[in-house]
């Protein structure tokens, strides 16, 4: 079993504990996504940043970064398996919008997000209507 940990603030962490941090300044960076800014829906913001000269392969999404991302590590912890989890998304996704349709009940928003341990996430309860196209 390994020993806790005590990091230079003084807090310790035990085997077993969850730990994570608040990746917002890199997730809504005005100088990282500036046009249209970070709040704001582009479903092209990436594909137009790998457009500029030297960043061809970055802003992909399995891609690691000091910057740009942290969601799949980076360096020599960088998740071994984040391209074909990527590619496994990626199908997943085009199986659900090419063969369902997808709504709320009606009269129903957006679920709000939640925090669970150290994950936003949507309100688990919220219901999705799903019907075979």
């Amino acid at each position: 079993m390994a020993d806790p940990l005590t990091l230079s603030s003084g807090q310790t962490l035990r085997p077993g504990d969850s730990f994570g941090f608040d990746s917002s300044s890199i997730n809504y960076s005005k100088e990282l996504y500036s046009s249209p800014g970070p709040e704001t829906f582009d479903g092209l913001r990436f594909y137009r940043m790998r457009q500029k000269a030297g960043d061809e392969q970055k802003h992909q999404f399995g891609a690691t970064g000091v910057q740009e991302t942290f969601d799949f590590g980076h360096g020599i912890h960088a998740c071994p398996g984040r391209h074909f989890a990527t590619t496994e998304i990626k199908i997943l996704l085009i199986q659900m919008l090419t063969s369902y349709d997808l709504k709320l009940k009606d009269g129903h928003k957006r679920p709000t997000n939640g925090l669970d341990e150290i994950w936003w996430i949507p309100d688990p309860t919220a219901e999705v209507l799903i019907k075979s196209r």
